[in-house]
């Protein structure tokens, strides 16, 4: 369900009639959009247009300013790109909501370095971050089932591109957006 409430802020809903994403105008004029507790925005920068995001921000949208955000890389076209890029981050929230990763204690020692923090995507299959990296972690099991092109022998699969190895083996573990970008990197 979609409502206009004005020409410059939209409310989607879900069946719930929960917000899922509010758009707007900042108070400098710059695209905003409310997901939850973050906040989306496209600024114009020497590049181009530039993705933006605040977190745990509850002030109104039109409240906002440049300062209140973090610049991302990611390039924007136009506004209807930041339209889109809003639509997709709550897709992806919502399917990682339903994919049951859980965290878990880890102290292991990685090719990145030792784990700070480990994420259980199922059983032989964890993705470990460390102060300067990180990637997933297959067990033998999982790892025999990679694409022999695409296999590490020892299992690891770092964040930046090889992670997509482990997407596209286990599709069933990873949202649309993820597979997607597995794929491009592929």
């Amino acid at each position: 369900m979609t409502t206009t409430i004005s020409n410059t802020t939209t409310v989607v809903g879900s069946a719930s009639s929960t917000p899922e994403v509010e758009f707007g105008v900042s108070a400098e004029g710059f695209p905003v959009a409310r997901l939850g507790d973050t906040v989306l925005a496209m600024m114009v920068g020497k590049r181009g247009n530039l993705l933006a995001s605040a977190w745990r921000e509850q002030r109104p949208l039109a409240e906002l300013k440049r300062e209140d955000f973090y610049i991302h890389e990611s390039s924007l076209a136009d506004e209807a790109a930041f339209r889109a890029r809003a639509f997709e981050t709550t897709e992806h929230r919502r399917e990682l909501r339903q994919l049951n990763r859980q965290d878990v204690s880890s102290n292991e020692y990685t090719r990145w370095g030792r784990s700070q923090d480990a994420k259980l995507y199922a059983e032989g299959i964890v993705f470990h971050a460390t102060s300067s990296h990180g990637g997933f972690l297959l067990s033998p099991e999982r790892n025999a089932q990679v694409h022999p092109m695409l296999r590490d022998s020892a299992g690891c699969y770092e964040e930046d591109c090889h992670w997509s190895a482990v997407a596209l083996t286990f599709p069933h573990l990873f949202t649309a957006y993820e597979r997607r970008r597995a794929e491009r990197s592929i």
